[in-house]
C-alpha cells in the first residue's frame, strides 16, 4: 500500500494497545515493544535480544509515496499476514485493513492514517465536480404540461446543482471507504477437536489457520502424553547457564504420532518447540540441550499433536 507525504505512518492496533510506525524507518520488534500485551500472549514472541520476531520498513517512490513492509526475522513461532505465514518467505507489502498475527495468537489489525484529500488509497486522482456550462436549451416544443410545474422543477435542479458545487469548492470532497472489519477482533475458535485462529471477512470471523490438531481445549482427549522429564542446570563461560533436558514421550493410540513440545519458563515465555515422533503404544526418549536465564524454572508441555 502506498502512501503520500500526509499520511507517512500506520498503526498496528491491538485489543488493548496500538504502536505507531513512521515512514523512513527501518525497525525491528520484540516481545520488549508490547508492554499492553498479557504474559501469555508475550510468550509467542521473539526477544530482541534473540535478534527481534519481525521488521517493518518504509520505502518511497519516485512520486513521493511511501510503502510499507514487513518481514519475519526467523521468530521462533512465526509471523502470519491475513493468515499467511511469511516466515522465509522475505518482505511482505502491508495494506490498510491487513490482520498481523504474531505466532498464530497474538492478533494485530494494521490502519493507515487518513488518505490524503483527493486520493484513493491506490493513489488514482479523484476528479473534482466540474458544473455544466454553456448550456443552450433545446427548442421547445408544445406541451400540455403546466408552467408552474416546470418552473418548480427548475428551481428544485438549481438548488441541488448549488448544493453539488457548494461541496466541491468547500474543501471537504473525500472518499470514505467503509471496512466492515475495522472494529472486528476474531478470537481462536474450535473446528472439531482442532483450534484454528480467526480473521475477519466482510464483517464476520471465519476460521484462518489451524493452530492445534488435537487441542485439549477443544475437548481431545490426546494420545501423546508427557511419561517422564528431568532437567540439569549447568553454566560455561561460553554458553552461559544452559539446561540439558530429558524427556520420555508415550503414546497410547492406535497410529504413530508427532507431538509439538514446549519448553517455556515459570515466566510463560517459550525457550524452544521441537517436533517428536513416537511410535503407536511404544515411547521414545529425547535430550535436549536449552539456553535459560539465570533464576529459569525450566518446564514442559505438548503444545499439539498430530498422526504421522
Amino acid at each position: 500500500m502506498a502512501y503520500n507525504d500526509d499520511t507517512s505512518s500506520i498503526y498496528l492496533e491491538h485489543p488493548r494497545g496500538s504502536i505507531q510506525i513512521k515512514g523512513n524507518t527501518d525497525r525491528i520488534f520484540g516481545r520488549e515493544d508490547f508492554s499492553f500485551l498479557s504474559s501469555d500472549e508475550s510468550s509467542y514472541i521473539s526477544r530482541k535480544t534473540k535478534g527481534g520476531h519481525f521488521a517493518i520498513n518504509s520505502n518511497m517512490d519516485s512520486y513521493g509515496n511511501i510503502q510499507f513492509f514487513i518481514r519475519d526475522l526467523g521468530s521462533a513461532n512465526g509471523t502470519l499476514v491475513n493468515g499467511r505465514d511469511i516466515k522465509g518467505t522475505g518482505k511482505q507489502a502491508l495494506r490498510n485493513g491487513d490482520s498481523i498475527s504474531l505466532g498464530g495468537i497474538v492478533p494485530f489489525r494494521v490502519r493507515a492514517t487518513e488518505a490524503k484529500k483527493n486520493y484513493h488509497e491506490d493513489n488514482t486522482r479523484i476528479s473534482s465536480y466540474t458544473p455544466v456550462s454553456n448550456y443552450t436549451p433545446m427548442e421547445s416544443k408544445s406541451s400540455n404540461t403546466p408552467i408552474g410545474l416546470i418552473l418548480g422543477g427548475a428551481i428544485i435542479g438549481l438548488i441541488l446543482i448549488g448544493i453539488i458545487v457548494g461541496g466541491a469548492s468547500s474543501g471537504t470532497n473525500s472518499v470514505s471507504i467503509f471496512d466492515p472489519c475495522k472494529n472486528v477482533t476474531c478470537s481462536n475458535t474450535c473446528q472439531g477437536y482442532d483450534l484454528w485462529s480467526q480473521k475477519c471477512d466482510k464483517g464476520n470471523c471465519v476460521p484462518s489457520q489451524k493452530l492445534e490438531s488435537c487441542s485439549e481445549k477443544c475437548g481431545c482427549i490426546p494420545d501423546i502424553k508427557i511419561a517422564f522429564y528431568d532437567s540439569k542446570i549447568s553454566w560455561n563461560i561460553t554458553e552461559g547457564f544452559v539446561a540439558n533436558v530429558s524427556l520420555t514421550l508415550t503414546n497410547y493410540g492406535p497410529a504413530d504420532g508427532t507431538a509439538k513440545v514446549e519448553f517455556y519458563n515459570d515466566r510463560n515465555q517459550i525457550l524452544a518447540v521441537e517436533d517428536y515422533w513416537v511410535p503407536s503404544q511404544g515411547s521414545k526418549s529425547f535430550v535436549k540441550k536449552i539456553d535459560i536465564s539465570m533464576g529459569d524454572d525450566l518446564r514442559v508441555r505438548i503444545r499439539s499433536q498430530r498422526k504421522s
